[in-house]
């Protein structure tokens, strides 16, 4: 699910969130975007193989929304959630598809849906899931955006 997220951010930011050029390069950039992760935030943290042989300068992070300004308030905290570094507080795939972020995206192009809506022109097509647990969830099949 952090890969899921890493997309996620870049989706949202238009580009690299962590954009680092090679591995110890990528650490420093997740701990300057996200804090150093503590026992507290991840009990397992110093159990990990690998974890004596670096260390980072203590740093606070950045809030999301400073990076992602305009993102709505949904998907930065659905991103804040895929982005734990703790995985067992990240949320499960079943968890993200009923996140209320995507029932507000369906809804926002719905209501741009065949008309302008901010120089774009949306067709959708949108067919209903209902998964074993009896939520529904609208599965966009195909959304086409252009420019008019």
């Amino acid at each position: 699910m952090w890969a899921v997220g890493c997309i996620f951010g870049e989706l949202l930011g238009k580009g690299p969130l962590i954009p680092g050029e090679h591995d110890i390069d990528q650490l420093l950039c997740v701990i300057k975007l996200l804090g150093n992760p503590t026992e507290a935030t991840w009990p397992q943290l110093t159990q990990l193989p690998d974890f004596c042989k670096i260390s980072f300068p203590p740093t606070p992070g950045v809030p999301l929304e400073q990076v992602l300004p305009d993102a709505p308030p949904s998907a930065v905290r659905l991103l804040r959630s895929l982005l734990e570094f703790n995985p067992e507080h990240r949320p499960s795939a079943q968890r993200v598809l009923l996140d209320p972020y995507f029932f507000e995206v369906r809804a926002r192009v719905a209501q741009c849906s065949a008309v302008q809506c901010s120089g774009l022109r949306v067709c959708e097509r949108v067919s209903w899931w209902r998964p074993n647990h009896g939520a529904s969830m609208a599965v966009l099949q195909h959304t086409q955006l252009g420019v008019f």
